[in-house]
């Protein structure tokens, strides 16, 4: 960076400099930086556990950096950010905080398109992660309770003795 774009960037308070140490006036400058950086790992066809980092290195940080990147993927297609979460969800590499963070975005769709409709049909009973996926997306959320009524799974449901309860949950 030449000085004058230096000398704006901290007039701007966007940088500071101290004892010849560059950095981000606020943090969420930096997570942006680094989910955009994510992003270009991805569309470059990097592994997921190369775009989260190193187990040890997923820290609470990390995992907001994870968010904004899964956010931004959801912005972009809805069909990459399922593969994406997906793949963090079936990797030992990726720490359940980080892992949890594709149910919470999930959760938060208000207009849920077909890709994550179909999703949420397709694996609410998934043997490894459709209980995650039905208490902390699907309970309380009435776009995923009524497409889960409208292709039928709901009545199903009710027919199964063992299932019946989850049906009155979902639909209290």
């Amino acid at each position: 960076v030449e000085e004058a774009g230096l000398d704006y960037l901290i007039s701007s308070e966007i940088i500071m400099i101290q004892n010849n140490k560059v950095g981000f006036v606020h943090q969420s400058i930096l997570d942006y930086f680094i989910s955009q950086r994510m992003m270009e790992k991805y569309f470059d066809g990097r592994d997921i556990e190369d775009i989260v980092g190193n187990k040890d290195k997923q820290t609470p940080g990390k995992r907001y950096q994870v968010q904004m990147f899964l956010q931004n993927l959801l912005e972009y297609d809805s069909g990459d950010f399922i593969l994406a979460g997906e793949k963090m969800l079936m990797s030992n590499n990726v720490r359940y905080y980080v892992k949890y963070v594709f149910y919470e975005i999930l959760g938060q769709i208000l207009e849920p398109d077909e890709n994550i409709l179909q999703y949420i049909t397709d694996n609410c009973e998934n043997e490894v992660y459709g209980n995650y996926l039905l208490n902390n997306v699907i309970v309380a959320r009435k776009q995923y309770v009524r497409e889960l009524r409208n292709q039928g799974v709901l009545e199903q449901w009710y027919s199964e003795p063992k299932k019946k309860i989850i049906v009155f949950n979902l639909l209290h």
